[in-house]
Formats: structure tokens, C-alpha cells, sequence
């Protein structure tokens, strides 16, 4: 009779454990970098929403209010005018005619509801900048406008200027836009139309 020693064993060596170890590490890894990525391209998208919701914002104003502002500030064929709000700028003051609700209490002129629109959109700017996570640092508006010949109309820009956390190409540089301050981490959306 003859008997068969036979020792079968069965199983992972440790080499293949240790390799398969460090392949699945590596693969974490990927994954954490991955995700802070992904949140910063969230918080970017968020700021630009919030500038254009803020460049949208004036445009409308302009539009609901042409005539008081072409008349207050573009009188005459080929006019331009210029203004700046936000950070560092001077403060807009909310007209008298007009109560907390943004209804008007008696007769505004032309000048009162301009005053009023830059009021406003000072406001909107300034609740961008809030202090909350998923705000602006340091938002300013600029806003131009010019006058089309003797036409009711006028083209206009307007720039939303703000200030990241992170260093990149300085985006005034490259626009030709100066609105706000400049730099590395400074950030610009750019809305043009015609009134």
C-alpha cells in the first residue's frame, strides 16, 4: 500500500497582498485629491453665479428704468458715463421718496430712481459678500454706458470684479477691464448688451 503526501495549499502569498494593498491606496488617494477638486469647482461656479445673477441684476434695472437713466446721464448723441460700486467705492444712499420695501412714498424724479437702481445693486454686491462660505471676497461693480447717436438706446458694460482664494492669471490683464482691484487672485464676469 502506498500512501500520497500531498500538502495542497491554497490562498494569497503575502507579496500579492502587500501589492494589491498598495494598488487599492493608491486608488484612495486619487479619490481624496479628486474630491477637493471638485469642491473648489463648485465654489468657483458659485461665485460666478453670483456675479451673474449681480451683472443680470443692473441689466434688468436698466431696462425697466431706460428713460431715467439715458435722460439723467446720457443727455446728449454719444454720451458716456461711468460708475463703480462695492468695496472702496463711494456709498450709495437710498432716495427719500423710496421706503424700505423699494416702494415709492411720493414723486421720485429721474434722479431718485437711478439713485435708487445703484442702491439696490450696491446692496445685492454687498450680500455677495456676506462672510458666508459660498460668498464673495471683496466684490465691485462697474457699470458703463454710451449713448448710441440720438437713439433712446445706449450699449452698456458691466463688470463684476471679485477676489479668489486661489492665485491664478490676473483676469484684468487679459480683458482689459479695470474694475476692482487687481492681481493674481482677482476674478472678473463681464456682461455686455445694448439698452
Amino acid at each position: 500500500m502506498k500512501f500520497c503526501n500531498m500538502n495542497i495549499q491554497s490562498g494569497f502569498t503575502l507579496i500579492e497582498v502587500l501589492i494589491t494593498a498598495i494598488i487599492l491606496s493608491v486608488s484612495l488617494l486619487g479619490l481624496i485629491a479628486l474630491q477637493g477638486v471638485s469642491k473648489y469647482s463648485s465654489y468657483a461656479a458659485r461665485q460666478n453665479t453670483l456675479a451673474f445673477y449681480a451683472a443680470s441684476d443692473i441689466v434688468e434695472r436698466l431696462r425697466l428704468n431706460k428713460t431715467p437713466w439715458i435722460e439723467q446721464h446720457l443727455n446728449s448723441s454719444g454720451a458716456s458715463w461711468a460708475i463703480s460700486v462695492g468695496k472702496g467705492k463711494t456709498t450709495q444712499t437710498k432716495p427719500e421718496c423710496i421706503n424700505d420695501s423699494g416702494i415709492t412714498t411720493s414723486a421720485c424724479s429721474y434722479a431718485d430712481l437711478v439713485n435708487y437702481d445703484l442702491y439696490s445693486w450696491q446692496q445685492l454686491l454687498g450680500a455677495s459678500a456676506s462672510g458666508a462660505a459660498a460668498t464673495m471676497i471683496d466684490p465691485v461693480g462697474c457699470l458703463s454706458m454710451t449713448r448710441i447717436n440720438t437713439q433712446s438706446a445706449a450699449n452698456i458694460t458691466v463688470v463684476i470684479s471679485w477676489q479668489d482664494r486661489e492665485n491664478m492669471t490676473d483676469r484684468s490683464a487679459t480683458s482689459g477691464q479695470t474694475c476692482g482691484a487687481s492681481g493674481a487672485k482677482n476674478r472678473q464676469f463681464i456682461l455686455s448688451s445694448t439698452l
